[in-house]
């Protein structure tokens, strides 16, 4: 069940933390590939089944290649990222949250399709 302070998170800001989701391991090796995946699409190098979307913006401070990516789809294929939408737990989450938000369309792994922002307070 998800939170009051979780409900007015989502409707109002797209995303909530849930804190001690994951082991702060797991959360390190899911950044780590973003970063990974970042800097291979940046090189020209095609990585399978995911899509990179650079910012609408350029960003005038980026030094590395992940600080221009706004959204890279399809991270729920990668075996790093599948052991979350595995979860009996997430299952709940997903089903809650795009249930709850008439904004919120179902991605094809049936998380919903805002952009998630990275944190690692839900790994602690």
């Amino acid at each position: 069940m998800l939170s009051t302070e979780q409900k007015l998170d989502w409707d109002e800001k797209g995303f909530f933390i849930i804190r001690g989701f994951m082991p702060i391991e797991d959360c390190r090796a899911m950044h780590a590939r973003v970063v990974e995946i970042s800097r291979l699409n940046a090189a020209g190098e095609r990585v399978p089944n995911v899509f990179v979307m650079p910012e609408k913006k350029p960003n005038p401070h980026a030094r590395n290649p992940e600080d221009s990516v706004g959204k890279i789809f399809r991270l729920h294929r990668d075996p790093i990222f599948s052991k979350i939408t595995a979860r009996s737990d997430s299952r709940g989450i997903r089903i809650r949250t795009t249930s709850r938000s008439p904004r919120a369309r179902r991605s094809e792994s049936g998380w919903p399709s805002r952009k998630l922002r990275s944190t690692t307070d839900a790994c602690t």
